[in-house]
């Protein structure tokens, strides 16, 4: 389970860091 917890998370991240881009951009 907690391989799937860091599987989320990197999701979670990546989506934070398009948002982050989007704005920059």
């Amino acid at each position: 389970s907690c391989h799937f917890l860091k599987k989320e998370r990197r999701i979670e991240l990546a989506k934070q860091l398009s948002l982050t881009e989007r704005q920059i951009k």
